[in-house]
């Protein structure tokens, strides 16, 4: 591995320096970085409804990304499905993009982060194989193909998406992403798992500037205006379950989870669902929804009738494959 990307786990101290380095860098050219924005958009119900389907999207990435590196280290069965599950995170990525710059322009992105995907592959079967030739050389590409997606993003929206900070962040998910593989091809289990919480919270700081640049290029397409029509809305007590556990609604429905019991709770997605985004209240309440507190969530406008969206308590339940409902307290919301 070259001296220039690859940096040993235990210096976890780098690792970390290097984040804080690109987080700072965003505080100092996009908006929301800034606690209190002069913008009232950044804090419109759709705003925030993009902020959390675009952490969900690349959660997702780095999750199934975890999933195919342990799949290839430990050479498990579930390699092919895996994959393609990782491929489909890349196609709701590009499709996330398009309401704000077109099809092309969607479909262009997928095409970049599939080569990212396949390029990464590539070194993880290379790198377990021991072929130092094969790795070095995937490797580079991988890295080139980072700067390629930086400058698509860049070009896409230059002002709120500077070259040099987006070069950056891509850098960053790289070197990220390859000490954790590192550390899962070579057993260390504790760097291991160190690397994935890097990781992890540098993606979230990539989706939160990504949903941020989105806002602030467009904010027309985010303002919440009198005229919109007032949405329907249900309610779902949580004490000892969801109540009720299973609810039919149409698109555009705001549903208000009220926590009429004791213990915290969360209102989490499962990660296996069919369509991305999904209610998600760790944002809002990062230690739980204590009792007396209530989260809201309105299901997307343009939801196709019969999506899903099966989600559960982290607390007391578990997510289900994203067909089912998983065990404990979980709980599914299906459009009409």
């Amino acid at each position: 591995m070259s001296t220039k990307h690859t940096r040993n786990t235990a210096m976890g101290t780098i690792v970390a320096v290097s984040v804080l380095i690109i987080i700072l860098s965003f505080a100092a050219q996009i908006a929301w970085a800034d606690p209190t924005p002069a913008n009232p958009v950044d804090h419109s119900d759709k705003a925030i409804a993009l902020q959390r389907d675009m952490r969900q999207l690349w959660e997702e990435h780095l999750l199934w990304t975890r999933i195919v590196i342990i799949s290839v280290a430990g050479g498990l069965p579930d390699l092919s499905a895996a994959s393609d599950r990782l491929m489909q995170n890349q196609v709701d990525i590009g499709n996330a993009i398009k309401p704000y710059y077109g099809n092309a322009a969607g479909e262009k992105l997928t095409s970049l982060l599939k080569e990212h995907i396949s390029v990464a592959g590539e070194i993880l079967v290379a790198a377990k194989a021991g072929d130092a030739t094969k790795t070095e050389d995937a490797k580079r590409r991988w890295y080139v193909n980072g700067d390629d997606i930086a400058m698509f993003l860049s070009g896409a929206n230059p002002t709120n998406w500077p070259l040099s900070t987006m070069k950056s962040m891509m850098n960053t998910h790289l070197d990220t992403t390859l000490d954790e593989a590192t550390a899962r091809l070579h057993g260390d289990w504790k760097a291991d798992i160190a690397a994935f919480d890097t990781a992890r919270m540098h993606v979230l700081m990539m989706a939160d500037g990504l949903s941020a640049g989105i806002i602030a290029q467009f904010p027309d397409k985010f303002a919440d205006t009198p005229d919109d029509p007032p949405a329907a809305s249900v309610e779902v007590k949580m004490a000892g379950g969801f109540q009720p556990q299973k609810l039919t609604v149409s698109a555009g429905t705001m549903v208000k989870w009220v926590n009429t019991g004791g213990a915290p709770h969360t209102v989490t997605a499962d990660m296996g669902n069919a369509v991305s985004g999904g209610p998600d209240s760790s944002t809002k309440f990062p230690n739980g929804i204590t009792a007396g507190e209530s989260y809201t969530w309105t299901v997307p406008a343009n939801a196709k009738s019969g999506a899903k969206w099966y989600y559960h308590c982290t607390y007391h339940g578990s997510e289900g494959n994203g067909s089912s409902l998983g065990t404990g307290m979980s709980g599914v919301i299906i459009v009409k």
